[in-house]
């Protein structure tokens, strides 16, 4: 079996190719280094029992960060 190149599919698609996405503002690198931070904890869990333990986590998380 043989696929199609990604740029092939988006060109049948009318997709244009875009590494970025102008005048998009959702792209925050701060968040995306304090998220990356995160996760690298070495006290963050494999998994979280709930939705609860995991906005607990992340808030103790961030009361550790502020100056």
């Amino acid at each position: 079996m043989t696929s199609k190149p990604v740029a092939l599919l988006l060109a049948d698609l009318g997709i244009d190719r875009s590494h970025s996405r102008p005048r998009v503002s959702n792209d925050n690198p701060y968040s995306e280094s304090q998220f990356k931070t995160l996760k690298h904890c070495p006290a963050f869990p494999s998994r979280f029992g709930s939705i609860e333990d995991a906005r607990a986590f992340c808030a103790q998380f961030l009361r550790v960060l502020q100056p």
